[in-house]
């Protein structure tokens, strides 16, 4: 986690995870969204964040072996 001491914003991650979350100013969050370098959406309580969750990549079945 890292948040900077006036707590403007706030960047959480984990090894475990399979995203990012960014939270801030509305200012921060809509450059975030509006840049076509990164995969982003904006989230709301009670979504769902686990891989299940993901609509934009969602879970492809393994392919069997010989």
């Amino acid at each position: 986690m890292i948040w900077p001491e006036d707590h403007a914003w706030v960047v959480a991650s984990e090894e475990d995870w399979d995203s990012t979350i960014i939270a801030g100013s509305r200012t921060l969050v809509d450059s975030i969204l509006a840049d076509d370098r990164f995969e982003a959406f904006e989230v709301h309580e009670g979504d769902d964040l686990s891989r299940d969750g993901d609509l934009l990549n969602p879970r492809r079945n393994p392919t069997a072996g010989p």
